[in-house]
């Protein structure tokens, strides 16, 4: 059984081919997916979703020099009584800000446009995710081989979290979203509390300290990581002791000031943008604490942990294992489990927008990571090629989702079983786009939803090219909507359906304010000139006076299909 005072080190350094070998591969996949893409300017796509909120406070410096009055996407920012303010914290642009600075300094010698989203700036943002990438994996193998594993389970492991979770495709993908920076943080973080309680020096505390003040920078509610430091001192309570007489009672308080410092940079950019210290930034929005979405969260089809990542279920056992040898850590190990899907699944939209898998939980790996590596060492010390046989067949299909993911052949945030099994192995592009329906949680609503009104149509309707179905709702003005439906639909002739949308506008005057569809099918059928059932629900901002809701059922191109039972349920935001 592996020994925290002992570090095993024998053999090739296998931990070491893996991260160089990792390294490699990730530089050809951001080439091919992210610079190239199927249009060849995938580059210009980099910054982009929540990324481009994140950079807003990048863009504007670089721009106009200031943060005053921030320009940004309407939906990336939050009003105060000062002006709007960045909705989202400073830390993935603190990270960023170094490559940034490097292209800003390359577009200013060489008079390009210093606008934050040229070619320049687009290719920091990727380094920067492919170093972060990197620097996480590093830091996962140096704790696991400081605690005392083989390092042949440390190898396993970081394949296990490279091929077996999203974290690879937020590091080479999508390199804007704050997730492969919060891995990497969080896992220097853990890394140097774990230093600190086993070679206890003051500089150890500095660092660790440093870096929970950019892990609650990037993301607050990632300030769980701190039950790092009652983990590793139950682990090794004499050691902890002895740390705490090495730092001192002005060691700690230094390190208390360091986070504070870092942290306090929030409210002073808060400052510089509208003069206000405090702001509630994700203003309407928030958790239910009560009602969390656990089942769902954890193993639902939709968003699924465990669903999308199942490799991260193998840290069960080596949980089991690690409680037999210390049942108090474990104990604290299962308890932060416990609140990390509590507080994700708690948050109003647990799906987390349109993503690939449930990626609050990536910020998080090296946690998970502990208890796998336990597993493989007990595993690898019988046979490695056992613990290789373990993983691989699920390292293969999370890389194969990973692609369809990427590819289009996965539907961003409404997947379901059906759906999954449509899907299953399948390479074809010409799927790519075809999975519609939508399917979200309703916006948050701490006092409930008022239902507003509600419409059925229980007859056949005719549907073609030139005779949508159409329906009509007058909301009142200021509180965002929500949109329940579901109907039957027929084609005449096979395939009449396939390019039939759902459509909802909101209009005033015949003038559209706001657009949004979706496909009327949830996924293509081998034969759509069946009778099939369909539910839908979605979000819609909220209306301004004397706006309509206009609902439509059509047919873009050629083609008639008919609907029946059509019902639609339209409800608002009670005030809060």
């Amino acid at each position: 059984m592996w020994d925290p005072r002992l570090h095993v080190l024998q053999g090739p350094r296998w931990s070491r081919v893996v991260i160089i070998a990792l390294a490699l591969l990730s530089v050809p996949a951001s080439l091919t997916w992210r610079i190239v893409g199927d249009d060849g300017k995938a580059w210009q796509r980099i910054i982009a979703s929540d990324g481009e909120g994140y950079h807003a406070y990048l863009d504007n410096l670089i721009a106009r020099g200031h943060l005053h009055q921030p320009r940004a996407r309407p939906d990336h920012l939050t009003p105060t009584d000062g002006g709007a303010v960045i909705k989202y914290p400073a830390g993935v642009a603190i990270v960023q800000a170094p490559l940034t600075a490097v292209a800003h300094g390359w577009q200013v010698f060489s008079s390009g446009p210093l606008d934050g989203r040229s070619a320049h700036y687009q290719l920091a943002v990727l380094l920067s995710g492919l170093l972060f990438l990197a620097l996480g994996l590093i830091m996962v193998r140096k704790l696991l081989l400081d605690m005392g594993f083989t390092d042949a389970a440390v190898a396993i492991t970081m394949c296990a979290l490279y091929f077996g979770t999203g974290i690879a495709f937020y590091g080479i993908i999508t390199p804007s979203l704050s997730h492969v920076y919060s891995f990497a943080i969080i896992s220097g973080f853990v890394v140097h509390v774990h230093r600190l309680i086993n070679r206890p020096h003051r500089r150890s505390l500095l660092y660790a300290a440093a870096l929970f003040g950019i892990v609650v920078l990037l993301r607050p509610v990632n300030a769980l990581a701190l039950l790092a430091v009652p983990m590793m001192a139950a682990f090794q309570p004499a050691s902890f002791r002895g740390a705490l007489r090495v730092v001192g009672w002005r060691g700690l308080l230094l390190a208390g000031a360091i986070t504070m410092s870092i942290v306090a940079i929030q409210p002073l950019l808060w400052y510089w943008q509208s003069g206000a210290w405090w702001v509630r930034p994700y203003a309407g929005e928030g958790f239910y604490w009560t009602s969390p979405a656990l089942w769902k969260s954890a193993l639902g089809a939709q968003k699924g942990l465990f669903f999308h990542w199942p490799v991260l279920l193998l840290a069960a056992p080596g949980m089991v294992l690690l409680f037999r040898r210390d049942r108090i850590t474990a104990l604290l190990l299962t308890a932060f489990f416990v609140l990390l899907l509590w507080i994700t699944s708690a948050w109003w939209n647990w799906l987390y927008g349109d993503s690939y898998g449930p990626r609050p939980y990536l910020d998080h790996l090296i946690f998970f990571a502990w208890p796998m590596a336990i597993l493989f060492d007990r595993v690898g010390r019988t046979t490695f090629r056992w613990a290789v046989l373990l993983v691989a067949p699920l390292l293969a299909l999370q890389t194969l989702h990973a692609w369809q993911y990427q590819a289009g052949l996965i539907h961003p945030f409404n997947m379901d079983m059906e759906k999954w099994r449509f899907v299953a192995l399948r390479t074809d592009p010409s799927l790519k786009g075809m999975l519609g329906g939508n399917f979200e949680p309703a916006p948050f609503s701490p006092n409930g939803l008022l239902a507003l009104d509600h419409v059925a149509i229980p007859g056949p309707q005719r549907i073609a090219m030139d005779s949508p179905l159409r329906t009509a709702f007058t909301p009142p003005a200021g509180n965002e909507l929500y949109v329940e439906m579901d109907l039957r639909r027929k084609a005449v002739e096979l395939g009449d359906t396939k390019d039939a949308i759902v459509e909802c506008l909101l209009l005033h005057a015949d003038r559209t304010r706001i657009t949004y569809w979706f496909r009327l099918n949830d996924q293509p059928l081998p034969d759509d000139r069946q009778w099939r059932h369909w539910r839908y629900a979605f979000r819609m901002p909220a209306a301004v006076e004397g706006e309509e809701l206009v609902i439509r059922i059509r047919q873009p191109f050629r083609g008639t299909f008919h609907v029946r039972d059509v019902n639609v349920k339209l409800s608002a935001v009670k005030p809060y």
